[in-house]
Order: structure tokens, then C-alpha cells, then sequence
């Protein structure tokens, strides 16, 4: 066996690490004998070979982790250009946000962008349209819902996920520090992800999501 000198330098990737890579389990347990015998030169090859096993774990847990639903935020998979609505506005300046935006539900914010609550397409039909409101001159704030379910932009997408399925909601605000609406994630922004990323779980998630989603609710806004 060709006896090589322990180099703290060596990297993952690089000759050396070959060799000290393919060396195979018996060689290994040489040394491990070996070392516990005095052996420093065995001693040094024993925790290159331990140094390079970490090297080598933290590598392929950071690959995992990129896509790992306990580990992505957020602001990293939310739509960042929300549209949002002020209590002010008409409810025909909601209907037509929703329009151009191909949307069900709106955020509804104060002047400064903080979160007050959500508009439905459902707010508007039932809560106003239904009651002979002049959707000219009625206001957001007289058929919204107030309060809303939210999630900070640094929350991970399984608190995303948990939120939207505990609420049975589709689209969930995403808050900064100050609770100024700064994104939005949607059912379609999660499948969107778990469909190209489906890592650890993550398409299952999703269809728990959407069977949460789907049960029937009286719940305000979906």
C-alpha cells in the first residue's frame, strides 16, 4: 500500500482527494488499527479521511437543502409585482385590478402598504353586488374582509404551506418587517416550485396543500 503524508490542504475534488477517497473500507480499518497501536502516519490518513467524509457531507447536504421546503424562504419563490388595493377605492376599481391581473383576491393596504386585510372576487358579488350597491360608489372597505392570514418574507415555504392549508386559503400575503405587503405566493407560485424542484416531499406537500384548500369552509376569503 503506498503510504502518503496527511495534508490538511487537500480539497474535495482534487487528485489527492482521489486517493484518499478510493482507498476502499479495508485500508481504512488498517489504519484504524494501526492508529490505535501509535502509528502517526496511520493516525494522520485516519483523519484525512474523516476531514474529506465532512467535506463531502456538507457538500451534498447544502445540494439538498437548496431545495429543501424547510429551507427556502419565501421572498425566494413569491410574486414580487402583488397587486393591491387602498379601503378607499371602488369596488369597480377592485373588480377591474382583478381583471388585469387574473386574480380572485386582492391584498388590501393603507397608504403606507401595511396589510389591513383581503378582497375577493366572492366580497364583491355577495357583500356587494348582491345588495344593490352602486359598484361606481361603493367602497372596498364596506364588503373586504378585515384581517388577513400573512407570512413574514423570511417564513420557509412549509410555513407557507402550513398556513394556507390550516386557513384553506390559495394566495397568502408575504410581509416585511414594518407588515407592508411585499409579495404574494399563490397555489400556482408552489406548484410552479415543487413542480421543477420536487425534492424531499415537496409534490406531495403541494397536493396536501390542495386537498386542505378544497374541503368546504365558510372561511371569509379563499
Amino acid at each position: 500500500m503506498i503510504i502518503r503524508e496527511y495534508n490538511p490542504n487537500i480539497e474535495a475534488g482534487s487528485p489527492e482527494y482521489s486517493y484518499y477517497e478510493d482507498r476502499g473500507l479495508i485500508a481504512r480499518a488498517i489504519d484504524e488499527v494501526r492508529s490505535w497501536f501509535g502509528d502517526e502516519k496511520a493516525e494522520d490518513r485516519r483523519r484525512m479521511d474523516y476531514r474529506l467524509n465532512e467535506q463531502r457531507y456538507r457538500k451534498e447536504r447544502y445540494v439538498d437543502s437548496r431545495y429543501d421546503l424547510d429551507y427556502v424562504r419565501a421572498h425566494e419563490i413569491m410574486t414580487r409585482s402583488v397587486v393591491t388595493v387602498k379601503l378607499d377605492e371602488t369596488v369597480e376599481r377592485a373588480a377591474q385590478l382583478m381583471s388585469g391581473s387574473n386574480c380572485g383576491a386582492l391584498p388590501v393596504v393603507d397608504n403606507s402598504t401595511k396589510l389591513i386585510g383581503m378582497v375577493t372576487d366572492r366580497d364583491l358579488t355577495i357583500r356587494s353586488t348582491s345588495r344593490g350597491m352602486d359598484p361606481r360608489k361603493a367602497r372596498v372597505e364596506e364588503c373586504m374582509t378585515h384581517g388577513a392570514f400573512a407570512c413574514h418574507a423570511n417564513n420557509t415555504i412549509k410555513d407557507c404551506m402550513r398556513q394556507m392549508s390550516r386557513h384553506q386559503i390559495r394566495r397568502l400575503p408575504i410581509i416585511n418587517d414594518n407588515n407592508q405587503v411585499i409579495g404574494i405566493v399563490s397555489q400556482a407560485d408552489l406548484a410552479r416550485y415543487t413542480g421543477a424542484y420536487p425534492g424531499r416531499g415537496g409534490r406531495r406537500a403541494m397536493a396536501d396543500v390542495i386537498s386542505a384548500v378544497s374541503e368546504p369552509t365558510h372561511a371569509p376569503y379563499r
